[in-house]
């Protein structure tokens, strides 16, 4: 499953949650990636390949990933919020 053991949040620090992986170039979105053979222009490292693109994550509470995924389009999450910056 996505869910992992309990840690701290990658974007809100808070400790002793159940963390799940955030794709931060959105699952929904590889196949145009894969099919241009290039990532989004703002991802200068890394590689356009599935097992680059399904590892691109970070670790955080469920609050915080509804919440990433309620503020943007998986389009735009992929193109300008593709890290955890």
């Amino acid at each position: 499953g996505d869910e992992v053991d309990d840690g701290s949040c990658q974007l809100c620090e808070r400790d002793g949650v159940t963390r799940t992986f955030h794709h931060l170039i959105p699952k929904e979105t590889h196949n145009r990636y894969l099919k241009k053979k290039a990532l989004p222009e703002s991802i200068d490292f890394g590689e356009c390949t599935r097992l680059w693109l399904n590892s691109h994550g970070v670790l955080v509470c469920r609050q915080c990933h509804s919440a990433i995924h309620h503020a943007a389009s998986n389009e735009v999450l992929a193109e300008d919020f593709n890290t955890l910056e």
